[in-house]
């Protein structure tokens, strides 16, 4: 007799910290400076004691931790939050729950703390410590309290832990992440890991294109293929002068000699401020030049902040990428499977 050597998947979840068998999920992981959200359905025949419809008409907060794996108890978590909405379908015996990650702590908690003495790095670890997260933070030595007066009241006016979270790390040029319990706030592609392959094999007369993943798209805008210029403008009122910054990109075998210019405008800036702002908002509008999107078997290893690598086209997008999203989703109809969408500059271009 041979032995079954097939390595199912298989998914679970625990609620509340009561672990339950789930009938499907949906988990969306994205590149963003924002949550990462989820959804799943549980068959209330199969749920364990503890969980009944009394559990589901009056309790709050539900947490939920949504694992998956390749075997009969799934071990790898994709995402850890509290459920914003759970709904009883009578019809059908499930529950269906969906929510945010970690992230929507600091999105719901509004602030009007003072920072007169402290470092990003000392901000980003009390907020962490506000939720009872840790922290992993690349520590940055300059001290708010040294900065200009008005970049310093953006983080003395009431509003969200996040948006403080998102202005530091883009000031500082950081990545803002969250998995599971744990804060991240450090320089983005930090990892050494060689980037994930995506291959395409050509179609051959009468045979269809193939390669390591089961669909594949290619997109450009072409509004991004020709030059690109950002310009931003602010008002100092410390130096009682506007400051502006600029940046450009210039694509190579670009030939129309149109350039497409973006303005914005941000209070309180000086000149490196402002030219490092330029720069930024420069990478940002040139990256979504090229869009592949492609579907494969999920792949439990792959994040957001892996890198890319697209071959086998013999095209321009053979090139690095920067994951935007990846969606997986398991069901018993669909199996376990997973979109990625990401996205780069052209490879062949210049910048100011």
């Amino acid at each position: 007799m041979i032995k079954d050597s097939i390595r199912r998947p298989t998914c679970a979840a625990t609620i509340n910290g009561i672990r339950a068998p789930l009938t499907s999920f949906e988990v969306e992981s994205n590149n963003h400076f924002a949550a990462d959200t989820w959804e799943c359905s549980l068959a209330l025949a199969s749920l364990p004691p503890g969980l009944g419809l009394d559990f589901w008409a009056n309790q709050a907060p539900i947490t939920v931790q949504i694992f998956a794996g390749l075997d009969s108890d799934p071990t790898t978590s994709l995402i850890l939050g509290d459920a914003d909405h759970a709904t009883l379908d009578a019809a059908t015996g499930e529950v269906r729950l969906s929510g945010r990650d970690k992230t929507a702590l600091f999105l719901e908690a509004r602030t009007t703390d003072k920072f007169p003495d402290h470092s990003a790095s000392d901000i980003v670890t009390q907020f962490a410590n506000n939720h009872s997260m840790q922290a992993q933070v690349t520590a940055i030595q300059s001290r708010v309290g040294q900065q200009d007066q008005q970049e310093y009241a953006k983080l003395t006016s009431e509003q969200t832990e996040w948006s403080i979270l998102t202005y530091l790390a883009e000031n500082a040029g950081f990545d803002l992440f969250v998995v599971g319990n744990t804060l991240y706030f450090q320089p983005p592609n930090s990892s050494n890991e060689q980037p994930y392959v995506v291959t395409y094999v050509p179609s051959k007369t009468g045979k269809m294109a193939y390669g390591s993943v089961v669909t594949l798209q290619c997109q450009r805008s072409l509004a991004l293929a020709s030059d690109v210029a950002v310009q931003v403008t602010s008002w100092n009122a410390r130096l009682g002068q506007i400051i502006t910054g600029q940046a450009h990109a210039s694509k190579n075998g670009s030939e129309s000699g149109a350039v497409q210019t973006y303005n914005f405008r941000e209070p309180g800036l000086n000149q490196e401020q402002a030219q490092k702002l330029a720069q930024r908002k420069l990478l940002e509008i040139c990256k979504q030049e090229r869009t592949i999107c492609w579907t494969e078997p999920a792949n439990l290893a792959l994040t957001p902040r892996t890198q890319v690598r697209l071959q086998g086209t013999g095209t321009a997008w053979d090139q690095l990428y920067v994951i935007d999203r990846i969606q997986r989703r398991m069901s018993f109809s669909g199996g376990f499977t997973m979109s990625v969408q990401a996205t780069a500059s052209s490879s062949p271009s210049n910048s100011t």
